[in-house]
């Protein structure tokens, strides 16, 4: 703990100067306010097989399996655990394939982790771009397909905010 003595008689400003620096480098030294609060634990699903895990994703027509494109894990029930947000489509040689995006229970058996929610669909036919997280919410951007794209270059960018409301997710929105 830092101790700040006090001025002198008589030197009010002095003592004020003083008073106010020993304030800034008492914060400075050992932080202002509570501390923060313990951090998310770890995920138990942080190294789960996604590719051998997901097993709703169709992929007989290419027979070649699912592709994890992306995992990142976030705290969206603000519980303490970091549940698992994992984009997939089928492993494939040519153009995109569709994009699914699922989340899983940070604190499920990592050998069989518990679903939450499908967020984005492979059925939409999109691409996910990003997924990025703030509080509750997590914000997707997604490419979609105009009727004149080709099947390398989709043309229309949209952002899905999806909202944890306590029991599931909730849309707020596309822009």
């Amino acid at each position: 703990m830092t101790r700040c003595r006090r001025g002198r008689a008589g030197s009010a400003h002095r003592t004020s100067l003083r008073a106010a620096t020993c304030l800034v480098v008492s914060a400075l030294l050992g932080g202002c306010g509570s501390p923060p609060g313990p951090p998310p634990v770890v995920s138990r699903l942080e190294s789960t097989d996604w590719a051998n895990t997901i097993t709703d994703l169709d992929c007989s027509t290419l027979n070649r399996g699912i592709e994890v494109l992306g995992v990142e894990f976030w705290d969206i029930r603000a519980r303490g655990v970091r549940d698992a947000f994992v984009w997939v489509d089928c492993f494939h040689d040519t153009s995109p394939w569709p994009h699914q995006l699922e989340v899983f229970d940070g604190s499920s058996d990592p050998a069989n982790p518990r679903q939450m929610a499908v967020l984005i669909s492979a059925e939409e036919g999109v691409l996910i771009r990003s997924v990025s997280f703030v509080e509750s919410a997590v914000a997707v951007d997604i490419s979609r397909y105009s009727s004149s794209d080709g099947l390398c270059c989709p043309s229309i960018n949209e952002r899905r905010t999806l909202r944890w409301d306590g029991s599931g997710f909730a849309e707020q929105g596309s822009s």
